[in-house]
């Protein structure tokens, strides 16, 4: 699958380096490299751009920065942020952004945000993304997790997590169908008060479980995608709450 793409970065030097990265990959076609957002949203209109590539940056009051550039274009555009740091994500994935990179970010990195617009056009074009835009953002708080690892941020639907393990300063977020887990430079205290707690549940000062994952519950532990994990003694009654509605309760 061939993809449209183009860039809108205020720094030429950075822009250059990721038309590099888009001319090692076939699949994507070029529309141009843009650095102010008023001539790239004139050429946008004559010419369907599929992916775009938009830098973040400090900007003078009255002048369009990149989200607010990413507003304007069309609901068929996915839009790939790049920022200095990690800051602007949350408010990124807010607009629905298909993915956010860091300035720093390799070409593995690059291909990687790049597979998912593939992975994305494809399912849409089989009819498997019927939402629309609005439907999105309204619902994408309450769907998905935005984690950082490495030099990028990653967003995971919450139906496809099983349990997160905390590790000190670290996480780590078991998947569905994924052979390793996801490693994350955050405490499990900072995910659990994002997670929804209809959803998710602690039940050890080290795991934070699925509760619709959870298929065997016991004295001393549980058991999610066939992982069994311990009932920490001051986390069993929140547990027990969460699972009254259950016809069996617990050992």
């Amino acid at each position: 699958m061939d993809l449209s793409c183009a860039i809108l970065h205020a720094d030429e030097k950075l822009a250059g380096k990721l038309q590099k990265y888009m001319e090692r990959i076939p699949a994507l076609q070029c529309c141009g490299v843009f650095s102010n957002p008023v001539e790239a949203l004139n050429q946008y209109y004559k010419k369907k751009v599929e992916v775009y590539f938009v830098g973040i940056s400090q900007v003078q009051e009255g002048e369009i920065g990149g989200m607010d550039f990413a507003r304007l274009l069309d609901a068929y555009t996915r839009v790939v942020f790049i920022a200095d740091t990690e800051r602007y994500a949350a408010e990124c994935f807010r607009l629905d952004a298909l993915d956010y990179l860091t300035e720093d970010a390799d070409f593995p990195t690059f291909y990687q945000a790049v597979s998912k617009a593939v992975r994305w056009f494809s399912m849409s074009k089989a009819g498997d993304v019927e939402e629309t835009l609005v439907d999105k953002e309204k619902s994408v708080a309450s769907k998905v997790l935005s984690v950082k690892t490495g030099n990028r941020i990653m967003r995971l639907e919450l139906e496809a997590v099983s349990y997160i393990e905390g590790c000190g300063d670290y996480v780590k977020v078991y998947c569905k169908h994924v052979d390793k887990p996801i490693l994350s430079l955050c405490s499990l205290k900072f995910l659990e008060e994002l997670l929804p707690p209809d959803k998710f549940v602690r039940v050890h000062r080290s795991y934070i479980v699925r509760l619709d994952g959870v298929s065997v519950i016991e004295e001393g532990s549980l058991t999610v995608e066939q992982k069994e994990l311990p009932i920490g003694t001051s986390y069993r009654k929140r547990l027990q709450e969460c699972v009254s509605r259950l016809t069996v309760g617990m050992c």
